[in-house]
């Protein structure tokens, strides 16, 4: 078996998910730093022409044998998945710079909460002064509601941690969902095209979360090759700039996965009813009741409440 059957197997058992969210962000992050020991690091000042030589000199075995140990830190990456999302939701893990952030984020959220107040003679204005007062809150009261969590809860030290905490509380709230734990058992009988949706989301803010950890590695690990190299260990300062735009990306990706979440409560809990073999409510009162129960129950192993009643869709043949 030579290496060209052996990357063929290898690759046909390797996922879309995980060459977008794990082996692109490790590729991107290992070939500068490949670059540079091509070019002489460490000990010597970088020559890239040397570099390019010896890219050019591989043959296709090197080649496959470079592309396939990248496999190991990709890998490696897609494990430490939900490591890596509570590492950029909740900070360093130094807790004094966690209060301190946390302190920071709770500051602008009292800021955007000022600005989203209506003055308290509103209901005597005029209508165009009620319109012109409702269009000046309206835009902080937006950013409120999706980038912070409610006042009574807590801010956490980052802006991706309190979006993304928002979306927890908010989704399905108002039928009387808890998205933290009805949220796993919804996305199981998500029909397309709400599931691709989410899934393109979510793709793309682990994609973003795996780009900027790994050129954040990428930064010190350049300094490391280029310090006995004079003004060239400002190249270290290069990875910097994407991982910067690599939690920004995963910023604007948090967002679209929160609308996603969203959305799919809107249109797809009854068919978690359904999937459940429970009756589909008849009001929204009865929503909210029935679905507080399930989540008292998922969350607490609250027992439904007495009465409710299973409903089997008829078999074939059966009345």
């Amino acid at each position: 078996m030579n290496l060209t059957d052996v990357a063929g197997r290898v690759t046909g058992v390797l996922s879309s998910r995980f060459l977008l969210v794990a082996y692109l962000p490790v590729l991107a992050g290992a070939l500068p730093l490949v670059v540079l020991v091509w070019a002489g690091a460490p000990g010597r000042e970088p020559d890239f022409s040397r570099a390019w030589e010896t890219a050019g000199s591989l043959g296709v075995g090197e080649s496959l044998v470079l592309v396939l140990a990248l496999l190991v830190p990709a890998f490696l990456l897609q494990s430490l998945q939900l490591s890596l999302h509570t590492l950029w939701r909740e900070g360093p893990p130094w807790p004094w710079l966690r209060r301190h952030r946390a302190a920071r984020w709770q500051r602008r959220r009292e800021a955007l909460t000022e600005q989203a107040r209506l003055p308290a003679d509103f209901p005597t204005l005029t209508p165009a002064e009620r319109e012109a007062a409702t269009a000046r809150a309206w835009p902080a009261a937006s950013r409120l509601r999706r980038r912070f969590p409610p006042g009574a809860m807590p801010t956490r030290p980052t802006a991706l941690g309190n979006l993304l905490t928002a979306m927890e509380h908010s989704a399905g709230r108002v039928h009387g969902w808890d998205a933290a734990v009805a949220w796993p058992r919804l996305y199981s009988v998500l029909r397309d095209p709400a599931r691709s949706l989410v899934d393109d989301a979510r793709d793309a803010l682990d994609q973003s979360i795996g780009l900027a950890t790994v050129m954040s590695l990428c930064a010190p690990l350049s300094l490391a090759l280029l310090w006995p190299s004079g003004w060239w260990t400002l190249l270290a300062l290069v990875p910097v700039v994407p991982a910067v735009g690599a939690y920004r990306a995963a910023l604007r990706s948090a967002t679209t996965y929160a609308v996603t979440v969203h959305g799919a409560f809107d249109l797809h809990r009854f068919d978690l009813l359904r999937a459940l073999h429970l009756p589909l409510p008849a009001d929204p009162a009865g929503e909210r009741a029935l679905a507080t129960a399930l989540c008292d129950l998922w969350r607490q192993d609250f027992p439904l409440p007495a009465g409710t009643r299973y409903h089997h869709d008829a078999g074939p043949g059966e009345p």
